[in-house]
């Protein structure tokens, strides 16, 4: 019953991240390419909660690096900004260097850096996805096995 349940909420998670993938695909026949300033990229570090530690003689928490991107572009005289953060540096541009950029057409308050792909956004769902029907499977299975 477990691995039912859990199958079905993985199915519901991958749909979710198609529907994603859907969106922004439509979204990315909008976009145009546009020069943007840099008008941030640092490192920032940040406290992380690590309890899946294999060993109690570790810390409980640990200091994580996020990299940090902003820019911002003019259009039609409204300044807009956006920002990514990342595990791993993004750029080796400074501020006031210059970037280029995609923005929505329909909202130019929304861009991306190139290389974000409608998949890209959508990754963290399929990832929860396999692992909520891992988890099921490996429940399934044990239950199985000790009946």
């Amino acid at each position: 019953m477990i691995g039912l349940i859990a199958f079905i909420l993985a199915a519901a998670v991958t749909a979710r991240g198609l529907v994603i993938v859907v969106a922004e695909r439509r979204r990315a026949a909008r976009l145009a390419p546009i020069g943007a300033r840099v008008v941030r990229n640092q490192t920032q570090l940040r406290m992380v909660n690590d309890e899946f530690r294999q060993d109690e003689a570790q810390p409980a928490q640990r200091l994580d690096r996020e990299y940090v991107l902003g820019w911002e572009y003019t259009l039609a005289g409204v300044t807009h900004q956006g920002e990514r953060m990342s595990p791993a540096p993004i750029t080796t541009k400074i501020p006031g260097d210059t970037i280029e950029v995609f923005y929505d057409r329909a909202d130019p308050s929304v861009s991306r850096l190139a290389g974000e792909t409608p998949e890209s956004q959508a990754l963290p769902w399929f990832i929860f996805a396999g692992v909520i029907a891992a988890v099921g499977f490996a429940i399934t299975v044990i239950s199985h096995g000790t009946s």
